[in-house]
């Protein structure tokens, strides 16, 4: 949370779970959000135009569809007409111009018949139902559509249309629950792969079917020159005779740590149109109980050996591949949320192609208070990043990736920031001078992870830090982190800290001890600086996880905490927001807030009015009250292309001006509501 009226700040350190956005228009239209970077995001489709066409286009799993007209040398958001939601998956025609299909994880098929300019749901295929497309596929030679699902009650796995859309037809394969996971074309054949059952192989007319290597749990297909590759949990699997046989080709390194099998939890595969036996794999592995990443491979023989892909690929595996045709073997590779790279032999020399592509995950932003040109944000998969030009260019200021997870400002010295580090070794606290140029090591004195950090706003130089080890789980500081001393409070896993401007501290978390700690989750209040904390519970759900909690600055007595989505399936009172009035000592219900299907991830309370409440959700975008919290409602998300809102920041130098941190990238809302609905009157 963020006190933007007093130009003092107390923060919380929140859990992203992923959901989808639920909005509703305001009477009087929508604010305009601009996107403003950092360039990059986490792509999960590439595709070309066609051979030798420098049209590509890049799916972003939270940030819609983009496209380049210059063969990757910039690139273009092309997404008016889709509301908010996480993309799949892309298809393309190839044989008409512009023509694009786009699988997204609720709101089932949607199509552009102008390079993306604008989107309409197709109609036919399960309408008025919730549809999870996994994978897309467009079969050139027949002019068919595959969509394959995560099939719900009375869903077919996979769906054909043979008119762009307009109608569909289901197709059962094996048992009802089974899940599609890839899709291939060639020889007259389309080519099924599904989670549990191996690959089917069927006519393009969808007709018949016969089950091929029922065994495998396939990841991805690619076809080419009479070639069928599965990339499955136990390997790349190859086959020349139509999948009636397959060989072995790549399989997960053994796990020298364990007797355990490992296995792939993701891959890719992609087949040189000029060269079929030249493939590029990118695939994980499970080394039994322990997740290791491995990164992107070549092989020029069908698999049989294959190489290492490094030359300035960032480590990893990337989410999606793509190998140009007629151009010299040149590959496209997307690895974790960097966005999208290319080299020319797809071998070395690997560069970022991003420029323009707006759409990295940001988690946290801090704006200066005194220097409105400087921000400050968190990216995920790259660390922290600064601007001077308000969001026009970044550059790196985590000291090589130690410092990623940013924290807070100096209110008083706003060049000094607070940030978690730690990601190879032991976690750590770190403050950074100079706007990031010199970072220090601060002692925490906890174990287990730090899990949220907040600093007094009236005496910025107490800090606490909350962490996931027993013990001593809130540890305070009051010399700027020079020395500190711990409270321990038996249970409690917190999740989230907020010092009032009176000085009180909160920490918000969940029980640690199940319902023998039934009273421990919940939020705790110290009066004494971080000393002592009291249980608070009153009016809350049983077994609480209180995920988020913040301090109204106008009213410091007030306080708002964000439920955890956990449980929130099976027992809705135990989701939403609730309110406090009187320092903890009693909750209720924010009615408006009882749907939320999503996480409270961050609340901002607007510098220009102190009626104005805004809300971060991580699954149901952004909410405001403009009666100091007696009510909410939705946030139109034009210029959104998410829900997933992970932080809110108002500009103090310019108070109108908001910023939100999304799963698809940095965004600026000019006027910050200001110039929406008139604020209820105080009383």
């Amino acid at each position: 949370m963020k006190d933007d009226r007093t130009g003092c700040r107390t923060w919380t350190l929140t859990l992203a779970l992923a959901g989808l956005a639920a909005f509703s228009e305001r009477a009087q239209g929508a604010e305009r959000w601009i996107a403003i970077g950092p360039e990059g995001g986490r792509v999960v489709a590439l595709a070309s135009a066609g051979a030798g066409s420098r049209t590509l286009y890049a799916t972003l799993d939270e940030g819609g569809l983009w496209r380049s007209t210059d063969g990757g040398g910039s690139w273009q958001p092309r997404r008016e007409g889709l509301p908010p939601g996480t993309s799949r998956a892309l298809a393309v025609d190839p044989g008409a111009a512009g023509t694009l299909y786009l699988g997204r994880s609720a709101d089932g098929v949607w199509k552009s018949v102008d390079g993306g300019g604008s989107w309409t749901q197709v109609a036919g295929l399960l309408d008025g139902q919730a549809v999870e497309v996994q994978v897309l596929g467009y079969d050139p030679a027949s002019g068919t559509l595959w969509a394959g699902l995560v099939p719900k009650a009375g869903q077919a796995p996979l769906y054909r249309s043979a008119d762009g859309g307009g109608h569909w037809t289901a197709i059962e394969l094996g048992p009802a629950e089974e899940r599609v996971t890839a899709l291939a074309f060639g020889g007259g054949d389309v080519y099924v792969g599904t989670a549990f059952q191996g690959v089917f192989r069927g006519s393009v007319d969808g007709l018949t079917w016969e089950p091929t290597a029922s065994e495998l749990q396939v990841l991805s297909l690619a076809y080419a020159g009479g070639v069928l590759y599965a990339a499955t949990a136990s390997g790349l699997e190859v086959s020349g005779d139509r999948g009636a046989t397959w060989s072995p080709r790549i399989e997960p390194p053994p796990n020298p740590q364990s007797s355990l099998p490992s296995y792939l939890t993701f891959a890719a595969i992609a087949v040189s149109p000029d060269d079929p036996r030249l493939l590029y794999l990118a695939y994980e592995v499970q080394l039994g109980l322990i997740p290791e990443t491995r990164g992107l491979f070549r092989s020029t023989d069908e698999g049989v050996t294959h190489t290492a892909v490094a030359g300035g690929l960032p480590s990893g595996a990337p989410r999606a591949l793509l190998v140009e045709a007629g151009r010299g073997g040149a590959v496209w590779a997307a690895p974790g949320a960097l966005g999208v790279w290319r080299s020319e032999d797809g071998v070395a020399d690997w560069r970022s192609r991003n420029r323009g592509l707006r759409a990295a995950s940001v988690t946290k932003i801090l704006a200066d208070p005194k220097r409105p040109s400087i921000l400050y944000a968190a990216v995920e998969g790259v660390g922290a990043m600064r601007s001077t030009d308000r969001g026009e260019s970044w550059s790196l200021v985590n000291l090589g990736g130690q410092f990623g997870g940013l924290q807070a400002l100096d209110p008083r010295q706003p060049s000094t920031l607070y940030a978690f580090g730690g990601w190879v070794g032991p976690p750590f606290l770190g403050r950074g001078t100079n706007g990031g140029r010199r970072w220090t090591r601060l002692r925490t004195g906890g174990e287990g992870y730090l899990s949220a950090f907040a600093l007094d706003p009236a005496r910025p130089e107490r800090l606490y830090t909350a962490s996931t080890g027993f013990g001593a789980a809130i540890q305070r500081s009051r010399d700027g982190g020079a020395s500190w001393s711990g409270a321990g409070i038996l249970c409690l896993l917190p999740h989230s800290l907020a010092v009032a401007t009176t000085g009180v501290v909160y920490a918000g978390g969940s029980s640690r001890c199940g319902r023998a700690g039934e009273i421990e989750g919940g939020v705790y209040r110290s009066d004494d600086g971080g000393v002592t904390f009291l249980n608070r519970i009153a009016g809350l759900p049983s077994l609480p996880r209180v995920r988020v909690v913040a301090v109204d600055p106008a009213r410091p007595a007030t306080l708002f905490a964000g439920m955890e989505y956990f449980g929130s399936f099976t027992d809705p009172s135990r989701r939403g927001v609730f309110r406090s009035r009187n320092r903890a000592e009693s909750w209720e219900r924010v009615e408006d807030l009882d749907g939320l299907a999503g996480l409270p991830a961050d609340f901002a309370f607007a510098p220009y009015s102190p009626r104005s409440i805004w809300l971060a959700t991580f699954g149901d975008g952004i909410w405001r009250s403009g009666d100091a919290g007696e009510s909410f409602r939705p946030l139109a998300a034009a210029g959104l292309p998410t829900g997933q809102i992970s932080d809110l920041e108002f500009d103090r130098a310019q108070p109108a001006t908001l910023y939100a941190g999304t799963r698809g990238g940095l965004f600026r809302l000019v006027d910050g509501g200001a110039g929406g609905a008139a604020e209820t009157a105080a009383p």
